[in-house]
């Protein structure tokens, strides 16, 4: 069982769980349950595709990749075993016993390294220790790739191994070179089965030994000899960042230890996807999937409310640094930060939602100033793409993967793409007035309140009482898909689309959509439902968000808390959920998982839905959150100039008084000017039984 009452979680015996995910950015592995290494990815200078280097059997105990053990000479090895272990981001930290003594070790999952510590504190060592990994039959091989199993080099006490794959002719080298703490020691069977063995004698009660990767031989030797005499060090370094991080990071203390353990690790999640060579780039997940262009822009609030805005400002500067001048923002780059294709104009305007929700957030006109001009262009493409006198835009649906399934022909107006494109005019028409850019701000409160318009007029199905995925950009005729992702809600604007009709499309969604475990994209009685195979039958956090918001409505249970217990419980947050069975939930789909926009996702709904606070221009809302919060605390939220403390206090869901350091508020709100300066705010929600009783889904 984990202990989520620490930070990090921990288990006090072996690995409860099947897979363990750690990365570090452009490097990821997989830790399986017996504590062995089963999969590591690298993002050098190969494509995409060539990213995965080692696979090993996850059940069987001979084909081991990069095994550590215990060597106490004459054959006297160990396997290290797994007690008091705690998992990081990154990587874990654990003890086990040999010879009645006890051993700390570690691994720490780096940009491009793989840092192995053992360690004791014992006096009493009447043995010759080592540190050893071993490795078997574990390199992809692949049509067009060459390994090159390990070699010593005596002049560098290095081991060197690569990977070459040629594509097209081209050539393109992976490097894995090995070093130690003291003198390395390489053997390696010469026979077909090929094992190779690393060690290094223990000093003082303490060896590591570095696996460092890179895009050629002399990039990683060069980073092998930076790190090599300080591989205890760099590995500390990461446990200390970790620790100050939570120290000054937003935090929640609902009593729930699983909940609060998600939060107060968000901000090292985000950090285990920062690639650190490339300030602003966030891998999509840790499992294989590089950068890409609106995965690291999507709920940006998430990420705001935990507190790291450096992390948002960085991604506003490198998208916009890295776009294109003739088509903007990338939607794939290759590892080394080349643009291999843009994003259709719709998506790139989740940039402008981004530049609000840091604005919203932090409340600084000078970072606003900075990047508003290339957001306002980004707008300015789309604005041709208008069909008539319906203020909709033409495109091509941005979701699901193949909008083909549902009817779309390349002339099609999205609800999905307009629902983005409504929010990023609203942002634009707010960050324009903050920076006194009047005339904008009228041009695009008029072109959003025309979107507005039609969206209701066209894209609304009265009868259903749900949005079409898409309409003809011709003929306007509706293909009648109804998904749960029609209005992808970012900001607090996402609810004028539905405004007046909250109740009658929400009673839809919950009807039709709830699942046992999560939300389906369409109701399972749809022709449409899981003819992909893929998305079309699957929940997906980053897509609910606006499902959510209409449950408020309803007197229904929201079942968000239980879904995000179940992703941490694991110590994952996948980007996806199988509905394809009702009872799906018997088994994850990717143990281990972390998916950014995921993450983000779920934090941001934790404040909005559970507990009601929602975020504006003007001012701070209070409403019924989905959750009996009394009792619940936030610490550390960052708001402006000032931090806030938020106490939620007595039973029930209405909240019936809201107070700003002990002055009560005329209504369940406090205006933004209120909040944002200062040192500390302590704000109040009194909460009160409300009329309706709320019954379990």
């Amino acid at each position: 069982m984990l202990n989520f009452h620490s930070s990090p979680p921990g288990a006090e015996r072996g690995i409860p769980l099947p897979l363990t995910v750690f990365s570090g950015g452009r490097l990821s592995v997989d830790l399986a349950f017996h504590g062995g290494l089963t999969e590591i990815r690298y993002f050098g200078n190969q494509r995409i595709g060539d990213a995965a280097l080692f696979r090993a059997d996850p059940l069987s105990s001979f084909c081991q990749l990069f095994r550590p053990y215990a060597d106490f000479g004459c054959g006297d090895q160990y396997f290290l075993e797994f007690e008091n272990t705690f998992f990081y981001p990154f990587g874990y930290d654990s003890e086990c016993v040999f010879h009645g003594i006890r051993f700390r070790h570690r691994l720490t999952v780096l940009n491009d390294a793989l840092l192995f510590e053992l360690e004791t504190d014992s006096r009493e060592r009447p043995f010759s220790l080592k540190l050893g990994l071993t490795g078997a039959a574990a390199p992809i091989r692949k049509p067009g790739r060459v390994w090159k199993r390990f070699e010593f080099h005596a002049e560098t006490g290095f081991a060197t191994a690569s990977f070459t794959d040629t594509h097209d002719g081209i050539a393109i080298q992976t490097c894995l070179i090995a070093g130690a703490s003291g003198p390395i020691r390489y053997t390696g069977t010469c026979h077909d089965i090929q094992k190779d063995y690393l060690s290094v004698p223990a000093e003082e009660g303490f060896a590591a030994l570095a696996l460092v990767f890179g895009a050629g031989e002399a990039e990683a030797a060069s980073r092998l000899r930076e790190i090599r005499g300080a591989i205890g060090a760099s590995a500390a370094g990461e446990r200390r960042h970790y620790r100050e991080s939570l120290s000054r990071s937003a935090r929640l203390e609902s009593g729930n230890p699983v909940l609060d353990s998600f939060v107060a690790n968000t901000p090292e999640i985000l950090r285990s996807f920062a690639v650190k060579d490339l300030p602003g780039a966030y891998t999509a997940s840790n499992t294989g999937y590089w950068v890409w262009g609106w995965d690291g822009m999507v709920h940006a609030d998430g990420i705001m409310l935990s507190g790291e805005w450096e992390n948002i400002r960085s991604r506003l500067a490198f998208y916009r640094d890295t776009a294109d001048p003739e088509h903007g923002i990338f939607h794939a780059i290759d590892p080394r930060g080349a643009v291999l294709a843009v994003m259709a104009p719709p998506a790139q305007t989740f940039y402008c939602i981004m530049l609000f929700q840091y604005w919203l957030f932090s409340r600084d006109p000078e970072v606003v100033r900075e990047f508003y001009p290339f957001a306002a262009s980004l707008l300015e493409r789309v604005e041709t793409d208008v069909v008539g006198s319906t203020g909709l835009y033409r495109g091509r649906g941005l979701y699901p993967d193949f909008p083909e399934d549902l009817g779309q022909d390349g002339c099609d107006i999205s609800s999905f793409n307009n629902s983005i494109l409504f929010q990023a005019f609203r942002c634009m028409e707010e960050l324009a007035r903050r920076i006194g850019c009047e005339e904008d701000a009228s041009r695009w409160s008029r072109k959003a309140d025309a979107l507005r318009s039609g969206f209701r007029r066209y894209l609304y199905d009265p009868e259903k009482h749900a949005f079409f995925d898409s309409i003809s950009a011709e003929t306007l005729e509706a293909r009648r898909f109804y998904p749960v992702y029609a209005v992808l809600a970012l900001t607090p604007y996402a609810s004028e689309l539905a405004e007046g009709v909250e109740r009658e499309v929400g009673a839809y969604y919950f009807e039709n959509l709830t699942q046992r475990y999560g939300v389906s994209m369409f109701a399972r009685r749809d022709g449409i439902f899981y003819s992909d195979g893929n998305q079309l039958g699957f929940y997906c956090p980053a897509t609910e968000r606006f499902y959510r918001r209409l449950l408020r409505f309803l007197s229904v249970e929201d079942t968000l808390l239980a879904l995000i217990e179940s992703e941490w419980g694991m110590l994952q947050i996948a980007e996806a959920t199988s509905c394809e069975a009702v009872n799906m939930r018997i088994t994850p789909d990717r143990p281990g998982k972390k998916q950014m926009y995921s993450v983000a996702a779920y934090y941001a709904m934790i404040p909005e839905i559970l507990c009601g606070v929602e975020f504006q221009a003007e001012k701070i809302v209070f409403r019924e959150p989905a959750r009996p919060v009394g009792g619940w605390i936030w610490r550390n939220l960052r708001f402006g100039k000032a931090l806030l403390t938020m106490e939620f206090r007595g039973e029930g869901r209405h909240p019936a008084a809201v107070f700003l350091d002990g002055v009560r508020m005329e209504n369940p709100e406090i205006p933004a000017g209120k909040a944002e300066t200062g040192d500390h705010h302590h704000i109040v929600i009194e909460l009160e039984r409300g009329r309706e009783e709320r019954t379990q889904i």
